[in-house]
């Protein structure tokens, strides 16, 4: 399980000093002449990147983001390709908070404009991958929160440079072992550069024995030396032998790039949203529907939960939903508009215990995993705060920055934002997909040709094609029932408690959701009164208005591990899949799609590879 603390800092002459390793930050000559002599100057930029479309740094110490921050200004000076992308990888055993990230940056006014940006975007102080998306897209800042000696080993990404920092060896041996040494030349692209403040001779043994052909350079401020070098000790050739798929996903792929044309068959949540991802990325899709509208499956329901699943023991889901639920806050933001208002639900969601002992577990969860409190407040018993028109008599959470999203807008909202590239085949069903030498073809019922791309996803849902045959899945079946009037204030939360209840629909509540394995695709009214009764659980005197009780059924395909599968199809060259959300498709969802656009990419892939291999579709809970 990992853990996380947030940084202990004092400032000394307005320097910031690690009370944890008793070091300095950066240079007392200058934070960002530093930055630029050591780091840019040691890497060869802004040349090496001049005529790249994309370019990968990874960082061992983000500290205050002094090398993010010049890396930035320099790429924004330099790079006039609109479409060029830098993703920089950072690793930070202790994360600044945000107060102290803006009392280091005030002394920078130059470097506003950046830092402000930064300090905006700052994520909550969570263990493991935070993303952050500036300069229009085009910088993709991964954040990498914890002891890298921990988290190394979980990343892919193919490296082009490498900023070695930190502090000094002999106050922070963990941070330049042999250990972590060997996990950078394992992330790698071969010529990648380094450069490092640190010329310890155990250092560059370790580097040399590694891969990395490693000199020192005049220093800066009061240190003789400083260090350069490149990964090319190893032949080439010999190189790209052991790159391989399981080794590193993104350094193989980055080496053996795909064309850049998919068929995307599905609409929902995953299809609209990796149609849209790989677009930002430069590819046309075909995305393929047999509806005559985006969400006509479980994703057409009037309004869904985006939240994190806390668990006592950090389990996969728990660490996948966490993350998921940061980036979609992201997406989300990115993507709405006047037109698509997709930040309007997320007034919160409040958890109430059902009784003293779920009480007491929600709070040794909190104490267990301290820094969940970035996201979750205790709600004492008897606590009546948060417009619930009924006082929470066991206690409970509350979590602020969740809430419900309109699922329908938020497909119509990635597809906008698709443009041009995108080719929408609606009322379009696939019954049948074949591969035809280099290219998969789209085939209808009558066997007539719809669309064909050497790349295909599957974004089926409940549907499943021929080349899933075989796969062990379950389809259940979800019923909700909204009415009205809403019984809530306006800004009231989601109450979520043995099913949820979301208020605020446009003088609508909507209540649910049912998990059955019927096939009956109507509305059962015995799961009616259900849903009815828990809106009377807290409102005890509504009654819904005549003619207003309206049902919804939809239907889900689920893994026998209730975790999506996301990846390469065994068996089948170039087709993919992005299933498998369930009931979490909106808090998935978005997370899903840059993880599957980021591997067709050979991009550092946006979460722990063994994430990656916990919803891969050649696992055992799927394959077999």
């Amino acid at each position: 399980m990992h853990t996380l603390r947030t940084a202990d800092i004092r400032f000394e002459n307005g320097i910031p000093f690690s009370n944890e390793y008793g070091d300095v930050y950066h240079s007392r000559s200058g934070g960002m002449a530093q930055s630029r002599a050591v780091f840019l100057a040691g890497n060869g930029f802004p040349e090496r990147w001049l005529h790249k479309d994309t370019f990968q740094i990874l960082e061992t110490g983000f500290g205050a983001g002094l090398n993010f921050i010049a890396t930035w200004e320099s790429w924004q000076n330099t790079v006039k390709n609109p479409h060029a992308r830098l993703h920089y990888v950072a690793f930070d055993k202790h994360p600044l908070l945000r107060e102290d990230l803006v009392r280091i940056w005030s002394s920078y006014p130059e470097q506003r404009p950046f830092w402000s940006a930064l300090v905006d975007s700052w994520p909550p102080a969570t263990p493991g991958h935070h993303h952050l998306y500036l300069n229009n897209d085009q910088l993709h800042l991964m954040l990498v929160w914890g002891d890298i000696s921990e988290t190394l080993p979980d990343l892919a990404m193919a490296a082009d440079a490498f900023f070695l920092d930190g502090f000094a060896p002999h106050k922070n041996p963990d941070m330049w072992s042999a250990q972590v040494i060997q996990g950078l030349a394992r992330q790698a692209r071969h010529s990648a550069t380094l450069a490092s403040w640190c010329v310890a001779g155990d250092v560059r043994r370790q580097l040399e024995k590694q891969g990395f052909r490693v000199w020192r350079s005049t220093g800066f401020g009061g240190k003789r030396h400083r260090l350069e070098g490149v990964f090319d000790r190893i032949p080439c050739d010999a190189y790209s032998a052991m790159t391989t798929p399981t080794r590193n996903p993104a350094l193989f792929r980055s080496a053996n790039p795909l064309p850049r044309k998919a068929l995307v068959i599905g609409a929902g949540i995953a299809g609209c949203l990796i149609s849209e991802h790989l677009i930002h990325r430069g590819w046309s899709v075909i995305l393929l529907d047999r509806h005559e509208n985006p969400a006509g499956e479980a994703s057409g329901n009037s309004a869904g939960i985006v939240r994190p699943a806390p668990s006592l023991d950090d389990n996969f889901s728990d660490r996948l939903t966490r993350t998921a639920f940061l980036h979609t806050l992201k997406t989300l933001q990115r993507l709405s508009s006047d037109l698509y208002p997709l930040l309007e639900g997320l007034n919160g969601v409040v958890m109430p215990a059902l009784d003293d002992e779920e009480h007491k577990a929600q709070q040794t969860l909190l104490d267990r995993q301290h820094w969940y409190e970035a996201l979750l407040e205790r709600l004492p018993p008897g606590f009546n705060g948060l417009r619930t028109h009924q006082p929470l008599i066991h206690g409970g959470w509350h979590i602020p920055l969740a809430g419900w999203v309109n699922p329908v807008q938020y497909c119509q909202a990635a597809i906008a934002s698709c443009g041009q590239g995108l080719s929408a085949l609606w009322q379009s069903p696939v019954a049948h997909l074949k591969r035809s030498h280099t290219e998969w073809l789209a085939l209808d019922s009558e066997g007539v040709l719809l669309a064909k791309a050497p790349v295909a996803i599957l974004a089926l849902g409940a549907q499943l094609l021929e080349p899933l045959h075989g796969w062990s899945l379950s389809i259940l079946r979800g019923q909700v029932t909204s009415a009205g009037p809403d019984p809530f204030p306006p800004g009231s939360p989601v109450i979520c408690q043995n099913g949820y209840l979301i208020p605020g629909l446009n003088g609508r509540i909507l209540s649910g959701a049912s998990y059955d394995r019927k096939s009956d695709a109507h509305p059962d009214m015995d799961i009616q009164t259900h849903n009815l009764s828990r809106i009377r659980g807290m409102q005890p005197d509504w009654k819904p208005a005549p003619g207003t009780v309206l049902d919804r059924v939809g239907f889900r395909a689920v893994a026998r591990d209730r975790m999506p599968i996301v990846g390469a199809v065994p068996n089948h060259e170039q087709l993919y899949s992005i299933m498998g959300l369930g009931s979490r498709g909106l808090t998935w969802g978005s997370l899903m799609a840059e993880f599957l656009a980021a591997l067709l990419n050979g991009e550092p892939l946006p979460m722990e590879k063994s994430l990656v291999e916990a919803v891969a579709p050649y696992r055992p809970a799927v394959s077999s």
